[in-house]
């Protein structure tokens, strides 16, 4: 698998969402031409429960999912001897892209460091997203679908799940991720978002747009609670994972006995879903450290104090912040309470938990982001 690196190019990968409220199977699907394209169908009706799978259907208007296409991923990796980066999914979004980018010269475009386009339009319009701590820019392939007949939705994955020594600061990330933002729109205004700690990410972006004279729109913090992101992951992050993945009851370890608890993990996963998962330990394990490594990055961070342009709060109603009911608590609870601006803080309720906010409940928070970009 070493063999195969990607090498840099241009960082921006796309992937074609609808609107569909669920995703469903094509009733004619397009047949393969090659043995190669009919492994890759394999791969995905097994990992997408599906009969059948056309050669030009998209990945996830297939329903597929992030945990899906780690899944995919893991397979490519056994059957064609190579390792591909997550962002591959969105870059090669089909049976025969997939195909002619494995028929390639066997290097893969960088997607560790890319910029993921989920969904696209002809407007003017641009949303930025910023991964949370787990570093995935897939959960947001949700949102982009939901609001994609009204901006072009791109959102950021972390470097930091890719690498092992080099940790990014909030601040090398926003400089970074800035670069990327100024290629695709030259110019303000723009509209920034973040989920958890992508939320502080995006507000130093913001800052930093703002001191160079670009104007600024709006800046979506979804569901970032500052006491809950500052408090060591550590002892939580197998916790985190398992519940990023979907197993029910999650798993909780300590991270030091993450080849067992990836174990355990797969194993519960396997019996959720009715057939073995293509999960592998050490993928659960880059996962895990994903979560440590950006927790680290946003530690030692300090927040703007002088910002004054337009900032919400998207707030999840279950969980820690459940027994809230006025602003002031809320600002308490979730730390915003200290930010010298924080009475010009937007705070909005998201009736979801922290997990559900960009899946279950991701209907009432676009309607509240297509509100607050709008200025209503």
């Amino acid at each position: 698998m070493d063999e195969l690196r990607p090498e840099p190019c241009q960082l921006v990968q796309t992937v074609t969402v609808t609107l569909a409220d669920a995703p469903t199977p094509p009733k004619v699907a397009t047949v393969p031409t090659s043995a190669l394209e009919q492994s890759l169908i394999d791969i995905w009706t097994e990992v997408l429960g599906l009969q059948q799978v056309g050669v030009n259907d998209n990945f996830f208007d297939l329903g597929g999912t992030s945990r899906a296409a780690a899944e995919m991923l893991s397979l490519l990796e056994k059957h064609f001897s190579c390792s591909l980066p997550m962002n591959v999914v969105a870059e090669a979004g089909t049976i025969t892209e997939l195909a002619n980018r494995l028929r390639a010269s066997g290097r893969i475009t960088d997607g560790a460091l890319g910029l993921v386009r989920l969904s696209s339009m002809t407007s003017r319009r641009n949303f930025f997203c910023v991964h949370g701590l787990g570093g995935h820019a897939l959960v947001f392939a949700r949102l982009a679908r939901t609001l994609a007949d009204e901006m072009s939705f791109y959102a950021f994955e972390s470097m930091n799940r890719y690498i092992d020594e080099q940790l990014l600061s909030v601040e090398d990330m926003a400089e970074r991720y800035l670069r990327e933002v100024r290629r695709i729109q030259p110019r303000g205004p723009y509209h920034l978002g973040g989920y958890s700690m992508g939320g502080l990410v995006a507000l130093e972006m913001a800052h930093r747009l703002r001191r160079s004279g670009e104007q600024v729109g709006l800046v979506a913090l979804i569901d970032t609670d500052l006491v809950q992101i500052r408090t060591p992951v550590h002892p939580r992050a197998v916790d985190f994972v398992s519940r990023a993945l979907g197993v029910s009851p999650p798993v909780s370890m300590p991270i030091e006995d993450i080849e067992d608890a990836a174990e355990l993990i797969r194993r519960r996963l396997s019996e959720q879903i009715g057939r073995p998962t293509h999960l592998s330990v050490d993928q659960i394990r880059r996962f895990a450290y994903a979560y440590v490594h950006n927790q680290s990055a946003i530690s030692s961070y300090q927040i703007r104090q002088l910002y004054d342009g337009e900032v919400y709060l998207f707030y999840s109603t279950l969980g820690p912040h459940e027994a809230a009911q006025e602003r002031r608590e809320i600002l308490q609870l979730t730390g915003w309470a200290n930010a010298s601006w924080a009475d010009r803080l937007h705070v909005v309720p998201i009736e979801s938990d922290h997990w559900t906010i960009l899946s279950d409940n991701v209907d009432a928070l676009a309607v509240q982001l297509r509100h607050a970009i709008a200025g209503d």
